[in-house]
């Protein structure tokens, strides 16, 4: 494959040097009732204390038998340090001027901010926020990486990372930890805009939600500014990472919540993880995973489309001029003849809540 020139703009861009992709409704594990009770054990205060404690002073040697260096947070406030995401430029910017391994020509995660601000200019601010949160975890993934080789050159540091599988994997734990390290926790979401918006429920610490599909987005934009050899692949309800220089690999990026699901509940039964969880247990690939479908450039941009589409019937509630409203612009992106299937999806389901409307009233 030829070097690809970065097309995304740099990091003043309006968009944080960002890009987005597709997002197929993640698979949310039931909720047991003993994980129940084990998680409001988790939230008495002593437990906490107890459980903050001990792995504060576990963290180190976590790290270093990870191979990362912890860039030190230390001590620092959780809504401080998410604040630090949210700030452009919270570290040196690195992006190298080529793509020779990563698969796309933009970032999957520019294409879907892309997209939403299309759609929903309203919620630019809300998807700008997003896209810088992006762009600093992708800076500060190059500094773990840095620490982690002991090499004077976070460039070539990073150019390591496509070598062979382990190096991979270690990208993906770097990545992991600044999404805990940011505030990011694990819910269903569709929309970069909603990721961020305040009006959302969070547990106390959480800054921002993100699902499987998002989750590999932010993945593959560290990877577009990096070239490292990402791509996203698909089975039913599910996204994860694959790569095209490893065919055998994948990597589950929800485990970035740590080796155990159990801490906060937030309704509707999600199992959340507290930011003080251990480091990231990422599964090695299994037979069915690597199955799946690798996503192409036109297809992320399909699902962006057909999830925001989606997003838009249900911000709409039963309200029949806005839902007819959206369902005229999903007819248009249908007329386009982007592959995939999620915007077909997206219009019938607007279809669905229209007929079933005078059923409401």
């Amino acid at each position: 494959m030829g070097a690809k020139e970065q097309q995304d703009g740099g990091p003043d861009s309006p968009l944080g040097g960002l890009a987005g992709l597709p997002v197929y409704p993640g698979t949310i594990p039931a909720t047991t009732e003993k994980e129940e009770v084990a998680a409001e054990r988790v939230l008495s205060r002593r437990q906490f204390l107890r459980r903050a404690l001990v792995t504060a002073l576990a963290i180190p040697p976590v790290a270093a038998a990870a191979g990362l260096g912890y860039v030190g947070f230390f001590g620092e406030d959780p809504e401080e340090r998410a604040r630090r995401y949210r700030s452009p430029h919270m570290g040196e910017p690195v992006i190298l001027g080529t793509r020779e391994r990563y698969p796309y020509t933009r970032s999957a995660l520019r294409i879907f901010a892309e997209e939403e601000v299309r759609l929903t200019p309203e919620r630019f601010a809300y998807v700008a926020e997003l896209c810088t949160i992006a762009d600093n975890i992708a800076d500060q993934v190059a500094v773990r990486m840095k620490d982690a080789h002991g090499s004077d050159s976070v460039r070539d540091a990073i150019r390591l990372a496509g070598e062979n599988p382990e190096r991979l994997l270690q990208y993906a734990h770097a990545i992991a930890a600044e999404l805990r390290q940011s505030g990011c926790f694990y819910d269903y979401e569709g929309s970069l805009a909603d990721a961020v918006d305040p009006a959302h429920p969070r547990p106390s610490g959480a800054a921002y939600h993100l699902d499987c599909d998002l989750l590999c987005l932010v993945a593959l934009h560290a990877a577009s500014r990096h070239d490292v050899p990402f791509h996203a692949v698909i089975v039913p309800g599910h996204m994860y990472l694959g790569s095209p220089a490893f065919p055998a690999f994948a990597c589950e990026m929800t485990a970035f919540r740590g080796a155990r699901a159990t801490g906060h509940h937030l309704g509707r039964g999600l199992r959340m993880v507290p930011q003080w969880e251990a480091s990231p247990a990422f599964s090695p690939s299994h037979d069915a995973e690597c199955a799946g479908h690798i996503m192409s450039e036109g297809e992320l941009q399909e699902a962006a489309i057909g999830s925001i589409l989606y997003e838009m019937a249900e911000h709409a509630g039963w309200n029949c001029e806005k839902l007819r409203r959206i369902l005229q612009q999903a007819e248009r992106e249908c007329a386009r003849g982007l592959p995939g299937g999620l915007i077909p999806a997206a219009r019938d389901y607007i279809v669905w809540k229209l007929e079933r409307r005078p059923a409401r009233e």
